[in-house]
Order: structure tokens, then sequence, then C-alpha cells
């Protein structure tokens, strides 16, 4: 995962363990519970890279229901002021809109190499389990055709 050089050691330190990311709608970003690579470059080798980080979760929030604590979580912001100037240093002037949407990840620091055990996490609580949606629209159009079938709809 990409980061500015400022941001690794706020990382190593435990006092960045916090991302806010404008990814592509069709990005689905770090699975939680998987180690990845904190580097400033892409296409950065295992062997070139030295900060890893462990994804304890991912969900969407509007940058207007940060607060100043979660910009603290972010780095060496003391409030949501000196964040949102941050993240215009980042993304652009007039990029902070109240109304976006972005990715949060939350992570932790695991060291300066990739652990050979990696525990993969629990879902995260901003995304719902497919399986019981899956099964419960199967169970609708299942229900809809039988109704169909019954008023002898395409026979």
């Amino acid at each position: 995962m990409l980061f500015k050089e400022y941001h690794i050691p706020l990382i190593r330190s435990g006092s960045k363990t916090v991302t806010r990311r404008e990814w592509d709608e069709n990005y689905s970003g770090p699975n939680v519970g998987t180690v990845v690579a904190a580097t400033t470059a892409l296409f950065t080798s295992d062997e070139e890279a030295d900060c890893y980080i462990r994804v304890l979760d991912t969900y969407e929030e509007s940058l207007g229901e940060m607060t100043d604590e979660d910009a603290q979580k972010e780095g060496d912001y003391e409030d949501l002021e000196d964040f949102r100037e941050g993240y215009e240093r980042v993304y652009g002037e007039g990029a902070w809109d109240p109304e976006k949407v972005v990715t949060v990840v939350e992570f932790e620091y695991v060291g300066r190499e990739r652990p050979t055990n990696q525990t993969t996490l629990k879902a995260n609580r901003a995304r719902v389990p497919v399986g019981p949606l899956l099964f419960g629209a199967a169970c609708i159009v299942l229900l809809a055709v039988a109704v169909l079938i019954a008023w002898g709809v395409g026979a």
C-alpha cells in the first residue's frame, strides 16, 4: 500500500494506524487480516520493503463524519482542521468535501519483515455477508417463478 515518505516513521511508531483513500469504486482494496507492505513506491519487492502492516478493518465513511480523534489516528495531526490541510496537500486543493465518501483502512504495524504466519481476521463491520443475501434473493426468484407457473404464465 502506498504512503508518503513522512508516513513510514509514523506507522512504525504506532501514531498512524488509519488511512483514508479515494479509491475507484471498482477497486476492493486489501482484505481484512492480510499483511501488506507499506511503501513509498509501486512494485516494491519484499526484499526492498521494510515496513509491514496488518489490515484490521476497512469501511466507507464520509469525510464529514470524521472527528478530531479520527484525525489524530492518521498520524501527526492535532485535530480535524490540521488533517484537512494535510488531506488537501495529498489530494489537491479543494479535495476536501464533507460529503465525499472515502475508504477507511485501519491497520497495525507488524514489523520490518513480512510475518510468515498470517491469520485472517473476521470480516469488517461495514460489509454485509453476501451468502445470506444471495440465498434470500434466490428464494425470492424461485417464489416468483413458482407463482408465474401457477398462473400459467410462460407456459
